[in-house]
């Protein structure tokens, strides 16, 4: 099993390695853009949730700094703790990635439910 992983994980990875921009469909885009701006606002409005301020609490002590935003804040941390804490707040109130299905069957879509995710952790990466 390890093995086929592996070949998996190298074939998407060379896969987005050569992929550019200009190769990406316009719909793709479009739907990663929405995902994108869906992603930020339920982090933002997770901010405000008891489970949102006990990660802050616990990350957030004395000396901790970083390059990271602790997004809807001036707070700034270590990568991790960015992506820990904007994840949290993201899932809080678990709205994100949702859609109906436009086929009879799945009825509730695909349920993939994962921008918040990668994109708690993509944005401080790319920071």
């Amino acid at each position: 099993m390890a093995q086929n992983t592996e070949m998996l994980t190298g074939e998407i990875s060379e896969f987005l390695l050569s992929l550019r921009f200009q190769d990406i469909p316009g719909n793709v885009r479009q739907r990663a853009r929405e995902a994108v701006i869906d992603g930020m606002g339920v982090t933002l409005a997770g901010r405000s949730t008891e489970c949102a301020f006990l990660i802050r609490g616990y990350i957030e002590g004395p000396g901790v700094k970083g390059k990271a935003t602790l997004i809807g804040e001036d707070t700034l941390l270590p990568a991790e703790y960015a992506a820990l804490a904007n994840g949290v707040s993201a899932h809080a109130y678990d709205f994100y990635d949702t859609q109906i299905s436009e086929a009879p069957d799945p009825v509730y879509g695909l349920l993939t439910h994962s921008t918040t995710a990668v994109l708690s952790a993509a944005i401080p990466v790319a920071e």
